[in-house]
């Protein structure tokens, strides 16, 4: 397993029969160490709740929302920006040993279809910090607070 900035596992059988709830905060050194991965000033917080399910076709499923309070420089005058973001997110996977039986009704390689977990576990922290990078609009400016 690689290293990752802010990791909270989940174990797949944890939520074999049922769905799982999860709330989960970054702590200040792992605040750090995402705002350096996502090139970021500073991210201060980051608090996602989230709930882990099984469809009956097997498929993962993974909803929630998430809050975080990043400072991003400006994409014009460099200038700090403290920027709230308030997202919900939703991400679907399948483990290896369905995939079979799901490619055989439905197009593996479809756009929306879910991701190949190879894992036995769930990083729902990677799941977060994934969410709130897209959530991040590159090329902030102070104009667009306003």
């Amino acid at each position: 397993m690689t290293e990752v900035e802010f990791s909270r596992i989940l174990p797949l059988e944890e939520f074999r029969a049922r769905s799982i709830e999860k709330v989960i905060t970054a702590t200040a050194a792992e605040c750090e160490k995402l705002a350096h991965r996502l090139q970021l000033l500073k991210v201060e917080s980051l608090k996602a709740k989230l709930t882990a399910s099984r469809e009956s076709s097997g498929i993962i499923v993974v909803t929630g929302e998430l809050e975080a309070k990043i400072e991003k420089a400006c994409g014009k005058t460099l200038e700090p920006l403290s920027i709230f973001i308030k997202a919900p997110f939703e991400v679907h996977y399948i483990t290896s040993n369905r995939m079979k039986y799901y490619a055989q009704e439905h197009d593996i390689h479809a756009v929306n279809g879910p991701d190949l977990l190879e894992t036995d576990y769930l990083d729902l922290g990677e799941i977060v910090a994934q969410s709130l990078s897209l959530e991040i609009d590159p090329f902030v400016s102070k104009e667009d607070m306003i």
